[in-house]
């Protein structure tokens, strides 16, 4: 799997007894994807050992960076290899499944990515996410649908086919860990659907406009002009996600960029308040291990890696409005930067 791996395959493996360290990951390349020539090599060394690979885990839409990774590239490496070493490929979508919906023809890269999930074996997608719905519902879909007798498990007080009118394919809690699940949360998702499309005009329309609001704020904080600091996006966003670092003029050490970084995700961060209007904004943020890269973004090339982490604000664009005015007559992206820069030209070493 890719260094960008959702933390729950650690719960996985601990679950079904094989422990973390069965899992071997990859190293990202510059644009936050999985190295698929370190894959391949990873392959090789897999089948001079005679070691048994039980699934690949990729990312379509990283939840941390919104990168893709490619897909189509690992497919043709793993189909390379299917005569000695087969393996299915899961596909985690549970960020960035909704992005299948767009109109991808402006953009090659991700067209070929999204073309080749047809080619894996599983996906996950996640609608309280870009779905824009409560939590409670999510996708698992199987490429072989009969792959679901390998995980049921018969109750005759509710599963039972003799007892019951419908068919017992639809008791869902035969096939699921917990049992027994909510409906709710699914039939909101259904309306939701039937509401808004998935196509390009539907929701693929709505993701056009937050990955277009990315492009426009990472084009903002690449051109503002501060006395003392600069905002380098660590790469250019390839969805909604914009993640960047503060840079001190007088400082390349990433102790240093670390540390304004982070005092600035601790001011826009989550703090007790008496009511959520206290906030003017509130932003996420997050950090990458130098090591997880087979070669770094070119944004940290001039700076002195002395530390071996990297602190990132990380900005997730989910408002259709965040582009309408203020009562100042500034949208609210830029409306943000006058804050973030006025905190920045107070802030002393």
């Amino acid at each position: 799997t890719t260094t960008t791996a959702h933390y729950s395959w650690k719960r996985s493996m601990s679950l079904l007894g094989l422990g973390q360290n069965a899992i071997e990951k990859i190293p990202q390349n510059k644009n936050f994807e999985i190295d698929s020539s370190l894959f391949e090599k990873a392959l090789s060394k897999s089948k001079q050992n005679n070691e048994v690979i039980i699934q690949t885990s990729l990312v379509y839409g990283t939840t941390e960076f919104g990168s893709f990774d490619p897909i189509d590239q690992i497919v043709s490496i793993r189909n390379k290899y299917k005569s000695d070493l087969y393996f299915p490929i899961h596909i985690d979508a549970a960020y960035g499944g909704y992005f299948a919906t767009m109109d991808q023809n402006n953009n090659s890269d991700l067209i070929n990515k999204t073309k080749a999930l047809k080619e894996t074996e599983s996906i996950t997608v996640d609608p309280h996410k870009l779905g824009l719905c409560p939590y409670g519902a999510g996708a698992f879909i199987f490429k072989h649908g009969w792959l679901k007798s390998f995980l049921a498990a018969q109750a005759h007080y509710c599963f039972d086919p003799k007892t019951k009118n419908s068919p017992v394919d639809d008791q869902l809690g035969k096939y699921i860990l917990e049992g027994s699940k909510p409906g709710a949360s699914a039939a909101a998702v259904y309306f939701n659907h039937k509401m808004i499309e998935l196509s390009p005009e539907g929701f693929g329309s709505i993701l056009d406009n937050l990955c277009y609001q990315a492009k426009y704020f990472n084009q903002l904080i690449q051109s503002l002009e501060l006395e003392d600091f600069k905002l380098i996006p660590i790469t250019e966003p390839q969805s909604n996600i914009v993640c960047y670092f503060i840079k001190p003029k007088h400082s390349n050490f990433l102790t240093h960029i670390n540390e304004f970084t982070t005092k600035v995700a601790a001011h826009f961060g989550v703090k007790k308040v008496k009511s959520i209007q206290e906030y003017d904004y509130i932003v996420s943020n997050t950090q990458f291990d130098i090591s997880s890269f087979s070669n770094l973004p070119s944004s940290l090339e001039e700076i002195e890696i002395n530390t071996d982490k990297v602190q990132l604000i990380r900005m997730v664009f989910m408002n259709q409005w965040h582009l309408s005015k203020t009562i100042d007559g500034k949208n609210y992206l830029e409306d943000f930067l006058i804050e973030l820069s006025e905190l920045l030209n107070n802030s002393t070493d």
